[in-house]
């Protein structure tokens, strides 16, 4: 047993004179005397001015308490000896410039970065035209910028996935394989952040000697669960079950997943009945297909093309890291400040 730790505890513990409340008080008081002797006599406990001063004294002592641990004590997690960065440490979000300068140069990817003042564009205070004269302003808060580029940023191809082309070569004019939409496709899982740039189809109307229905419009909707978060509409013309590109430019965010479904009542579209084996399954992207899922065939959706948008690799795409940072920009930018242009300068 260690005899040198007390066995009871002290009735009158020595305390630094931020924590003492005793001698706080006593100090106030003297001031008091001191300054406003003459005018202010009662320093009993029923004074309103003496009640001030013993909650200024209390709060005092709490700020005492506090401020006397240790700054490792006082930067340490709960969950044991770990440092917080400057990022959690400080409470305030960015205010001027080179603070989002400085937000900027943390995204993987970008060396340097520049935020200066947006003075191309001026408003007259009676909305009139700017040609004619009289007063005009300029917002504050518009800002121009540049970001310089590490050297490991390139303009990565996009990742090509899914079925390059249909597999079933019976002739067109059958229509064996094509099918009406009807709000069906293909369930697949974003293994990391990524953007499917385009997909392509196989468009037949439902009546390809009519002139009204080879005009048909298709809708193609990114679903996660029961909500749909992006929606696409494609006008065809003269469809006549030939390759068709399919621009979509939607973002999907790892480890969630998805559906992308078609709709059109005056279109068809070319499905697979057993594609698993030859479909390429991505880095970005994994399809949800084949005997032993709810997805049996392969629908509608073939050439797709998927940009990753990662950015712990030793290469990294052009594309992903400005789309970092606008993301920054939009996230903390002040409540009047808006990024007018941003533009990459290579190394």
């Amino acid at each position: 047993m260690d005899h040198s730790i007390p066995r009871v505890l002290a009735r009158h513990p020595a305390l630094p004179p931020t924590q003492d409340y005793a001698w706080l008080r006593a100090q106030g008081l003297s001031y008091v005397q001191e300054l406003a002797g003459d005018t202010w006599t009662d320093y009993n406990a029923h004074d309103p001015g003496v009640t001030i001063l013993e909650a200024f004294c209390y709060a005092l002592t709490d700020l005492g308490y506090r401020t006397d641990f240790s700054v490792p004590d006082l930067l340490a997690s709960s969950g044991g000896g770990t440092v917080h960065s400057a990022r959690d440490v400080l409470p305030t979000a960015v205010v001027t410039f080179d603070d989002i300068r400085r937000r900027l140069v943390d995204i993987p990817g970008v060396a340097d970065a520049t935020v200066t003042p947006h003075t191309g564009t001026a408003y007259r205070l009676d909305g009139g035209d700017l040609h004619l004269g009289g007063d005009t302003v300029r917002l504050g808060g518009l800002m121009d910028v540049s970001v310089v580029l590490e050297s490991r940023v390139t303009d990565a191809p996009a990742e090509r996935v899914g079925l390059a082309t249909r597999q079933r070569r019976t002739p067109v004019e059958t229509g064996i394989g094509f099918i009406l939409p009807r709000a069906s496709g293909i369930a697949f899982r974003a293994v990391e952040d990524a953007v499917i740039e385009s997909v392509a189809v196989y468009p037949l109307p439902v009546e390809s000697d009519d002139e009204v229905t080879s005009r048909a419009d298709m809708t193609v909707e990114l679903v996660e669960g029961t909500t749909v978060i992006e929606t696409r509409t494609v006008r065809f013309r003269n469809a006549r079950g030939h390759k068709t590109c399919v621009p979509l430019g939607v973002r999907v965010r790892a480890g969630r997943s998805y559906r992308l479904v078609a709709r059109g009542g005056g279109i068809r579209l070319h499905q697979e009945a057993r594609a698993r084996e030859a479909t390429h399954f991505g880095q970005a992207v994994q399809f949800d297909i084949g005997p032993d899922t709810d997805n049996p065939a392969y629908a509608f959706f073939y050439d797709w093309r998927v940009r990753s948008l990662r950015l712990d690799g030793p290469v990294l795409d052009r594309a992903a890291v400005l789309e970092a940072v606008r993301a920054r920009l939009d996230a903390e930018r002040g409540l009047c400040q808006q990024a007018v242009s941003v533009c990459a300068i290579a190394p």
